[in-house]
Parts: structure tokens; sequence; C-alpha cells
């Protein structure tokens, strides 16, 4: 930067130099010609001013190329040349007027050092040695010269001229320096105000940065949860004052966190950001959309009621078509919630809450689907709340409890096994159903307490059948997908056996067909079952889509037929066919076949004859208290009598 002002300096101040001394050059060589005109030494002037206009030729060159910009080292290189060119000629200037009649000489000596202090002065300015190189072969060739005279004045002269070098080389660099320091005292200032506008700019991005993301989800840009209850309550209360009806919306991806697990979050993050894409695609302009969270959206828009199916069922089916991601098309569904303004509130955190009681209904009633807000759902919304509050304190208290109902063999009767079957009888509500008593767990996280329970009372069953001498007898227990996916059932399971010193051969854990589809979820556990050795059976067989390669794969122990296939076998052939094709799949893979639902001795007879190895149902035993189980098993032992 400082050899760039430099240069920039030099070429402001070589023109008025160069002219300067083009002048003086001209006096030098009118006056001698007047003295002597003799043709040699106007030749030599004549060279002497074609150099110094080449001198400014290469000057303006330099400039327009743009040569002092780009490259400053160069043109002060051959600027010095021409510089020391030209003192060159200020050097011979008194000595050809010294040849052709000394009485000249000192005359233009005495100019010659003028003009080259004047140039001196003018290049000093930029460059030191830029101005030395002008100046001292002029000042050596007058000192000569001033010698040669052979004079007190011309040892005086050439004292004088020692002394005036000497003195104006100490100048020249000094003026160099202050012109220096003046040069990066002007690059600091420019480059701090460089500085500070740059950091001026970086702060105001950063505020309309921090503005955005304050009130915008940094992943799908969509209003964030903290903007969507500040807009969507202005937009709801401008409703409210002009009297339209709008609708707000909380939609949710199905199945995203298998997605996640599966593909990894990057692919997952992509997704949710095609997913809004999709939505504002649907929408109009003057709708509000927002992320609330994980796979959780929120719109909110002017809508009559009869928009409302329309626009729902748009977004489901954009939502419906494949993801193209991680280099294979992804599925996800949606499932929507909805609550007008002002039917069902008229303030947005009255208003989501109620829509978020739609969209749990909607995905209670199978997924795929929208729901709108009724007084009827917010009712059950209801009594789920109290459930939920309800199970934490039955889970402490002991109030839920486990029934277990027997397995026989079909060949001879004898007893294999209990499932234990989970029963909660409400002080006030009475009994609950145990798909009820499990939603309510998984929707409040109560899961992993629950299957803990289970676990505890199952265990504790197998060492009551120990001391009743009946240590070859298991005691199933049935696990759901959603379970695997909200805890870590494998976990649960070695930590029951171990503190209860089971063998884990005798705790049987029944799956449905979906937890061996959906091995994303609980396909890692149910290995890790099958490694501790616990007999896996599938439950409610033949109902869901398994697949046969993984039932092999996972080493399924038992096949539970459900009830369905059982009820009227002895009557309807149809049903008959449909339980001897279930039932070829389980001896194709030799697998054990459970019966469900037995209640008489003729269906009892059609499933022994059609291959299955064991039964289950009311002909034997309803689900028994543990008292009255192991009472009924010393009772009915060694042989079950029907």
């Amino acid at each position: 930067m400082v050899l760039q002002e430099q240069a920039r300096l030099i070429r402001e101040n070589s023109i008025p130099a160069l002219i300067g001394t083009q002048l003086s050059m001209g006096f030098v060589a009118l006056n001698t010609w007047m003295h002597e005109p003799r043709r040699e030494v106007m030749i030599a002037f004549f060279l002497f001013s074609l150099l110094q206009f080449g001198r400014t030729g290469y000057i303006l060159l330099a400039d327009r190329k743009g040569l002092v910009d780009r490259r400053p080292d160069i043109f002060i290189f051959w600027g010095s040349i021409g510089s020391f060119s030209t003192g060159f000629c200020w050097m011979v200037t008194p000595f050809l007027c010294w040849s052709i009649g000394g009485g000249w000489a000192g005359v233009t000596a005495t100019i010659s050092v003028a003009g080259v202090s004047a140039g001196a002065v003018l290049l000093s300015a930029s460059r030191a040695t830029y101005a030395l190189l002008y100046a001292m072969p002029a000042l050596f060739g007058s000192f000569i010269l001033f010698l040669l005279q052979n004079s007190s004045d011309g040892y005086v002269l050439a004292i004088a001229t020692v002394l005036f070098g000497l003195l104006m080389t100490v100048c020249a660099f000094r003026s160099e320096a202050l012109v220096v320091r003046n040069i990066r005292l002007a690059f600091e200032r420019s480059r701090l105000v460089s500085s500070l506008e740059i950091a001026n700019q970086r702060a105001q991005a950063a505020v309309q940065q921090f503005e955005f993301l304050a009130m915008h989800d940094p992943l799908t840009g969509l209003l964030n949860r903290s903007a969507i209850g500040d807009q969507f309550q202005a937009r709801i209360g401008e409703a409210v004052v002009s009297g339209t009806r709008v609708g707000v919306m909380v939609l949710d991806l199905d199945h995203f966190k298998q997605i996640n697990d599966l593909f990894g979050h990057p692919v997952g993050d992509r997704l949710l950001v095609e997913a809004a894409a999709r939505i504002k695609s649907v929408l109009r302009s003057d709708a509000l959309v927002g992320r609330l969270g994980g796979d959780e959206f929120a719109i909110v828009f002017d809508m009559t009621t009869s928009e409302v199916g329309t626009i729902a069922q748009s977004l489901i089916d954009v939502m419906s078509a494949p993801f193209p991601l991680g280099g294979r098309p992804v599925n996800v569904g949606l499932s929507i919630g909805v609550a007008l303004c002002p039917d069902h509130g008229e303030t947005i955190d009255l208003l989501m809450s109620r829509a978020d009681i739609a969209l749990y209904a909607a995905k209670h009633a199978g997924r795929l689907r929208w729901a709108m807000f009724s007084d009827r759902l917010g009712d059950r919304a209801r009594d789920e709340q109290e459930i939920e509050a309800e199970l934490r304190v039955a889970l402490r208290s002991g109030q839920i409890r486990y029934h277990y109902q027997p397995q026989v063999a079909v060949t001879d009767r004898r007893l294999i096994g209990l499932e234990a079957l989970l029963r909660w009888d409400h002080p006030v509500r009475g009994r609950i159903p145990p798909n009820e008593v499990i939603a309510a767990a998984q929707r409040s996280n109560q899961v992993e307490a629950l299957i803990g329970c289970a676990l505890k009372d199952a265990c504790l069953m197998l060492r009551r059948l120990d001391a009743a001498g009946h240590g070859d007898v298991r005691v199933a227990l049935n696990i759901s997908p959603r379970d695997f996916e909200l805890c870590n059932v494998a976990a649960l399971v070695e930590t029951a056996l171990l503190n209860h010193q089971v063998s884990a051969a005798r705790l049987e854990i029944e799956i449905t067909e979906d937890a061996i589809l959906e091995g994303e979820m609980g396909g890692p556990q149910l290995e890790r079952l099958e490694r501790l050795g616990v007999p896996l059976a599938v439950d409610d067989f033949g109902v869901g889509y398994s697949s046969i390669a993984r039932l092999k794969d996972l080493k399924i122990d038992r096949l539970k037929i459900d009830r369905r296939f059982v009820i009227d076998i002895e009557r309807s052939q149809s049903v008959r066919m449909l339980f001897e094709a279930i039932a070829a799949v389980g001896r194709s893979l030799k697998i054990e076949l459970l019966a469900e639902g037995i209640e008489n001795i003729e269906q009892l007879q059609v499933i022994a004859a059609l291959g299955c190895d064991v039964a289950q149902g009311f002909l034997f035993a309803p689900a028994l208290s543990p008292d009255d189980a192991i009472a009924w098993l010393t009772r009915e032992q060694p042989r079950i009598a029907v």
C-alpha cells in the first residue's frame, strides 16, 4: 500500500519536475547558442530534450495502463532509471558549456544546481532515492566543475555544493519518512473507516438475522412457536372484531420418528423442509403457517365451514405423494385437527388446545385424515386427561393388577402357560378396558412404568409357580409396537429377569404383526430378546401383514391365531379353510400354533384336527387372579378336564 501511494505521488510530481527541467534546459541551450552557436552542443541539448519527452511519455502511458496501481515496483524502478538519466543530463550540461567557453560554465552549473534542486524538492516528497538519483549526478558534475576552475571562489562553491548535497540527502529521506507516515496514517484511517462500515453492516445483518430467528423456525423458515402465538392471536383478534370466521389447523406427520430412526436426522430435516413447502403450496398467500416443533405444524387463515374439508383434504393429498429422500421414495402421512373461531374459542391457546384434541382424534381413527373439534371430543379429552393422572396414582398404589388365563396343550390337555392380562378396577369408573389403560400410558409417558409393573407381576407369578412345583409353565406378556418405540423393552425385560432370578425361557413376550414389519422400531430389541433366550410369540396372527421371511429370521416360537378365525369354525367351512391356511404357514416354518377364543369342545376338536398345538379360551378358564390361578392349576393338573 505504501509503495503504491509513493508511485502515485511520483506520477503526480514528475510531470511538473519534467516541465521545469525542460524549461531550465531550454534556457541553458538558448544562452549557449547566443554565445557559441555550435552544432554538436545543440544536438546534445536536443537529445536531452528527447529524453525528457520520453520520460513524460512513459509516465503518461504507465498511468493509462494502470501500471502505477498494479505494479508500482516496476513503475518506480524504470522511473528511477529515467530520473538518473535526467540528472546525468544536468551533470553533462556544465561541462558542455565549459568546453566551448569557460565563462558560462559557472553560470550553467549554478542553473543546474537550482534546476535539479527544484526538481528534487518535488520528487523527494514521494521517494528519496528517486529524488537523489535525479539531483546527485548534477551536483557531482557541478562539484567537479567548480574544482576545475582552480580558484578560491570555485573551491568555496565546491564545498557549498557538497554541503548542499548532504543537506538535500537528509531532507529527502526525512521528507520521504514523513510522506510514508502520512500514507500509513491515511491507510489506517481508511481501513478503520472501512472496518467500521463493515462492522456496522454486519451488526445490521445480525440484528436482521436475530429478528428473523426470533420469529421464524431456522430449518423451514416458517413462523416459530413464539411468533405463532403473537401473530395467530392478532389474526384471530381481527376476525373477532370483523365477525369473520378463522380456522386453526394443527398438522402432524405420521411415522416421522421412524423415518428419523431409519434414515437419520439429516434426511428427516430435508423431509420437514419439503413438507413445509408442500403445505405452503396448497394455501392462500394470506395464510399464516408455522412450525410448532418436531413434525408438527400450525395454520391460521380465513375460511368458511364448507372450506375446511376441502383445504384439509388437499393438505393430506399433497403430503401423501412420496418424498424423494436418501435416494429412495419415502412415504409419510398427515393427520389434521381443526378448530374454528369463534365457534370453538376466541383465544389462540384455547383454539390450539382444541385443534390438538381434534388431531388426536384423527390419529386415533387411523391417521391420514382430519377431524373437527366438537364438544364430544372435548369431553373425551378431559376424561383421558383424568385417566392419565389417575393412572399415575394407580401405578404407585398397586391398583394395576394382572390376571392369568391358562394356555393348554391340545393333545394331552396339559397346562403349558399363562397369559398375563391387565386389570384396573377403578374405584369410581369401574373396570377400565386394557386398551384404554395402555393408550393413557402411551400418551402420558408412563409406558415404562406400566411395563415395569407387568414384568414385576409376571416374574412374581413365575416364582409362585416354581414354589407350587410347576417350573415348566410359561407366563406370556403382550407388548405393543408403540411400546417398543417409546421405551427400551428389551432392557426392562433383562433387568426384571436379573432382579427376580427368573429363567428367560419361561417369560414369553407376545408381539403383534406390526412390530415384525416395522423393524426400525422393534427389530433390534426383538433380536436382543432372542439373544437373551426369551421366547417370542406373534399375537393376533392372521389379521395383519406379517412377513414370512421376518418370522423365520426372528425365530418366532409361537403363532397365536386370532379368535376371529375360530368363531363358528365348527359350523363354517370357510372359517375352517382360513384357519387351515394360517396353520399351514406355522407348520411350514415349524412354529407352534395357539388358537385363541376356544369356547366349546367342538371348536377344540376342529382345531386339533387341523394341527393346532395349544388352545386358550373360556372352555378351560377365564382370566384368573394369581391366587385363583395357582388354586386352579393345583386342582386341574396333571390333565385338564373339559
